[in-house]
């Protein structure tokens, strides 16, 4: 299926990685499916030392009180970054200092948009701007698009209603299986 092919996919997850190191900030990168989380948590894992980048890995099986003591903990970085569920992460948790969300999922709800980048728009002192990086995954195949292609393009109608400034960037991924097309939406 197309969502488990991009998710397994080792160009995006590289390039997912690649755009999270060039963050300045605390950063979170969400994932629907645990095994595209533990892929994209493993790619980070062998980039950084330990000592380099606090790395945070939430989904539903990291209990509660040990996720606040992630998000506590992240309050207090100037540079980190946490794989978190959509799931998990949805509602209910305040990170004022979140400065740059990578959305590697396949959504197309408003709500789930909007309480994605909502994680990121909480005030903080220390920032004045929320990065956020939507992945389009482009694989058009004989002038059919494909349906997470359909959802990127809701996802952008759903930026624009909100009135969140728009860049679109086109990145080819070297490699690639086939025509994988990333294109990254700035709010």
């Amino acid at each position: 299926n197309e969502k488990e092919f991009l998710e397994n996919s080792v160009e995006r997850n590289q390039f997912i990685c690649k755009l999270e190191s060039q963050m300045i900030g605390n950063t979170l990168i969400s994932f629907r499916r645990d095994e595209h989380g533990q892929n994209i948590i493993r790619h980070l894992r062998a980039k950084y030392d330990v000592d380099d980048k606090p790395l945070y890995y939430i989904n539903h099986t990291i209990k509660p009180h040990v996720r606040i003591k992630y998000v506590d903990e992240m309050k207090l970085l100037k540079s980190s970054t946490a794989v978190v569920s959509i799931g998990t992460f949805s509602a209910g948790i305040n990170m004022p200092n979140i400065h740059n969300i990578i959305n590697a999922v396949q959504i197309q709800s408003t709500i789930d948009v909007n309480q994605l980048v909502g994680r990121g728009l909480r005030i903080d002192s220390d920032k004045n701007t929320l990065n956020v990086y939507d992945l389009g995954d482009d694989l058009t195949y004989k002038g059919q698009p494909n349906t997470t292609f359909k959802h990127f393009k809701t996802r952008l109608q759903i930026y624009a209603e909100q009135g969140y400034e728009i860049k679109l960037i086109k990145y080819q991924v070297p490699d690639a299986e086939s025509s994988l097309l990333l294109e990254a939406s700035v709010a």
